[in-house]
């Protein structure tokens, strides 16, 4: 559990860094023992199978000339928003996909999940986006029903991209559980 951001950063902390937990304003929270076994998955979106899309959703998307299943996108700073995602506790979404870049995105581009009252942003965790097949997770933590889950793309790179192999899922964890009142993981 940390506060100070520039930890993310940090070469001898990113090995621990690899299972977020939660984020509770600045309070980041990890998991030290690794991820749990998974019980089940439910698909939530399958790109290419999923028409129409299934939660509130904003693409940005340009015409490709692949076919329908590759969306094509411009250099926009936000091209995609997802909203509508469930809250629970002792769930993860896993969100899995390939990515091209037309011109390296230089750590510029960040796939980022993001919880919001009326008011404010409550808590926000990026990862980064670089070339290639991407599998990331972001924890979903109960919190009062005013409060929104969005995941959204982060483009600061000024480059254009195509997307691809998008699937959301939820990923129910057998061995912990999490308090988002208390504010820690069992």
């Amino acid at each position: 559990m940390f506060t100070r951001p520039e930890w993310a950063d940090n070469e001898h902390m990113k090995r621990y860094l690899q299972h977020p937990i939660a984020q509770i304003g600045m309070v980041r929270i990890f998991d030290l023992r690794g991820t749990p076994e998974v019980l089940t998955e439910d698909t939530i979106f399958q790109q290419g199978q999923s028409e129409p899309f299934p939660l509130q959703h904003r693409f940005d998307t340009v015409a490709c000339t692949n076919s329908g299943s590759t969306w094509c996108f411009g250099s926009n700073e936000y091209p995609i928003d997802i909203n509508g995602i469930q809250q629970n506790a002792g769930r993860a979404l896993r969100v899995r996909g390939n990515v091209h870049w037309n011109a390296p995105p230089r750590n510029n581009a960040e796939l980022v999940f993001a919880e919001d009252d009326d008011q404010k942003q409550i808590s926000i965790h990026g990862q980064a986006l670089s070339e290639g097949q991407f599998d990331l997770r972001f924890a979903l933590v109960d919190r009062p029903t005013n409060v929104r889950n969005k995941l959204f793309l982060w483009n600061r790179s000024g480059s254009n991209f195509t997307l691809d192999g998008l699937r959301l899922t939820v990923v129910h964890s057998q061995d912990r559980t999490i308090d988002s009142t208390a504010g820690s993981a069992h």
